[in-house]
């Protein structure tokens, strides 16, 4: 870290453009790579019919690579090169600006409010470690960045989230708030009479109450432990094989779901992936302290975030009668909850409807189509509430500070919501 920050700025931002660069092939290394129909398009795919490779080097540099493969501009169309560009150089420009705004001006806490007059919760980090938190929440929302990125380009190109993606980067998530929970977004400042000026992450109880509840608890509190083994295992049960086939019956289709799901269940991957979480989950609630809040903050997240738009989901599906959102949108969401926490992802989960309406009456305008993939706006919205993170917490934690009357206000949302889609169905139905 001293080697780091010993260096000029100007050869950080040099650096971290180079780093973006590679980031972004990363990216669409995935997108080619993770989609359900793999790309050829791209210089890692292509094989002659000897099965080698049938490109330079050169090909596979970031930029330059697609530069050189306009020349195949005939065979795969004149413009198929410049996304996969524009993604690289994009990256390449992101995060150094990122950079700036979260580490140099510390734009994601600076202004915000003093959310503890009097009292230092136990989970704040002291002016002396502010540079090491402002790097690991950049160095988080790096990761998170690139993962929206690839998701987004998928679920552009086939209407599909690939666990592939959101697998890995939720398990990164949860090990980065069980290891330095400072990496999530801040909840807020408070002046310490003995250490200064210290910062607090978000948690799944801010700005509510400022002690940590008994349920949450470390050991010896059991009910702790079980909340967050129970998290961990519905995540990994809702990425198992669900299918659900009535056309012979709802007995048979019943029967089929049980047999797939324990096919899945005893997998190797499964059991591997259950063991080990539960693991970390018991090993993190045994040595308590900030690192278990961080731990269980980013597990309620994760639930809480893929829940919302699973409800959504089988709600619009069932007023829409046709899926109303796939189930990637679910997984995708769990994985920024694990990042941002679940008051991030509920007010990004009510932005990005805007951005999809935006874009549907323009596509619909255009194109005379009306299916929209969901995946990129939930990601817009995540990265607009992420950037702009002191003025929206600044603005909306009064909101989050009325206790049980936010599940309520979320409840009459899902409501209002249940009758948008019943009269959309309608509409649709007239029209057809």
């Amino acid at each position: 870290m001293n080697f780091w920050l010993n260096l000029p700025p100007n050869a950080r931002y040099a650096i971290l453009a180079l780093a973006g660069m590679v980031l972004g092939a990363a990216v669409n290394f995935a997108a080619c790579a993770l989609a359900y129909e793999r790309r050829p398009r791209s210089p890692w795919m292509r094989l002659d019919v000897a099965g080698r490779a049938e490109h330079g080097w050169l090909d596979c540099l970031p930029i330059v690579g697609w530069l050189r493969l306009r020349r195949e501009r005939d065979l795969f169309g004149a413009w198929f090169w410049l996304r996969a560009l524009v993604v690289e150089a994009g990256l390449a420009a992101a995060l150094p600006v990122m950079y700036w705004w979260e580490v140099a001006e510390r734009g994601l806490w600076m202004a915000l409010p003093n959310m503890f007059p009097g009292v230092v919760p136990p989970s704040v980090v002291p002016e002396t470690n502010l540079v090491l938190a402002a790097h690991a929440m950049f160095a988080a929302h790096a990761a998170l960045l690139a993962a929206m990125a690839a998701a987004s380009l998928i679920d552009i190109d086939e209407k599909l989230i690939p666990d592939g993606v959101t697998v890995p980067i939720t398990l990164f998530g949860l090990v980065s708030a069980a290891v330095y929970p400072w990496s999530r977004l801040p909840a807020g400042l408070a002046q310490d009479p003995v250490a200064g000026p210290v910062l607090d992450f978000i948690k799944v109880t801010s700005p509510m109450r400022q002690a940590w509840p008994d349920v949450l608890g470390e050991r010896p509190h059991a009910s702790g432990l079980a909340i967050g083994i129970a998290c961990f295992v519905l995540w990994v049960v809702a990425l198992l094989p669900r299918p659900w086939r009535t056309g012979r019956g709802l007995r048979v289709a019943m029967r089929l779901l049980c047999v797939r799901f324990k096919q899945g269940l005893l997998t190797w991957q499964a059991i591997g992936l259950l063991v080990a979480g539960i693991a970390g989950v018991a090993w993190s609630w045994q040595q308590g302290g900030p690192q278990w809040i961080g731990l269980s903050s980013a597990l309620v997240g994760m639930l809480a975030g893929g829940g919302m738009v699973w409800i959504v989901r089988v709600l619009g599906s069932v007023m829409l009668g046709r899926e109303a959102m796939g189930f990637g949108d679910v997984t995708l969401m769990a994985m920024i909850g694990t990042f941002v926490g679940w008051q991030a992802c509920l007010l990004a989960f009510f932005l990005a409807p805007l951005f999809a309406l935006l874009f549907g009456v323009v596509q619909l305008a255009i194109r005379k189509d009306n299916e929209i993939y969901y995946g990129p706006f939930l990601c817009l919205a995540t990265a607009v509430v992420a950037v702009r993170w002191r003025d929206v917490w600044g603005w909306a934690w009064p909101m989050f500070d009325l206790g049980w009357l936010v599940p309520a206000a979320m409840g009459l949302a899902l409501v209002v919501m249940i009758f948008l889609l019943a009269i959309m169905r309608s509409i649709r139905n007239r029209l057809s």
